[in-house]
């Protein structure tokens, strides 16, 4: 890592992924995000070969700031390929919820305090 970044590129980003395809939930170990992070201190993203879009939810919420995914163009991959492949519609979609997540976990103080006071002004009689 450091080697890339004094010699060739400042822009590193380290990748955790398992090859299984399909990868089981059981086989992702999305805790090792956080571990590569604080040992190597560079962003680190998450290689998606799981069957729908909860494993990379799950990964942006630990910390993964890129995402790699495969994307169905047409149906004459292998049967492994296509089974983690997204088609283009829920593709989108599953970027926006990605975005989501982040948003969600982002909350700063004054938003929290404009909610609060929402909820306190619906709660008067």
């Amino acid at each position: 890592i450091d080697w890339m970044q004094t010699e060739s590129n400042e822009q590193t980003i380290l990748m955790h992924g398992v090859s299984a395809y399909p990868a089981s939930g059981e086989e992702l170990n999305l805790k090792m995000i956080q571990l590569l992070r604080s040992r190597f201190g560079t962003p680190v993203g998450f290689t998606d070969n799981s069957i729908g879009g909860l494993a990379a939810i799950t990964a942006v919420s630990l910390g993964a700031q890129l995402i790699e995914r495969h994307l169905m163009i047409d149906n004459r991959g292998s049967a492994q390929a296509l089974a983690v492949s997204m088609e283009p519609k829920r593709f989108k979609a599953h970027i926006e919820e990605l975005r989501r997540v982040g948003v969600i976990l982002k909350a700063r103080e004054p938003h929290v305090l404009k909610a609060g006071a929402r909820v306190a002004a619906a709660a008067k009689p």
